[in-house]
């Protein structure tokens, strides 16, 4: 009987605790994502580098999608 009752104390502090601990997280703040592109990488759209052309934005994760994507933007360019 004791060992049941210990247990049961065990569970029920196990999840006081949980919920205090989740009930203090701070929520995530929500982060856009885009596409880049040339390789379909998704990326936060504040780290992206862009390229605007024709009254687009375009989006890249690295220098090197971006030169591919000037070389032959019309490849690329409605790849979606």
């Amino acid at each position: 009987m004791r060992k049941v009752l210990f247990l049961g104390f065990v569970f029920i502090f196990s999840l006081g605790l949980s919920v205090t601990h989740t009930n203090n997280l701070a929520p995530a703040s929500p982060v856009r994502m885009v596409t880049d592109r040339v390789c379909t990488m998704q990326i936060a759209k504040d780290k992206a580098k862009t390229y605007k052309k024709d009254g687009y934005k375009y989006y890249f994760c690295s220098k090197k999608c971006k030169k591919i994507f000037k070389k032959n933007p019309e490849k690329y360019a409605l790849s979606f």
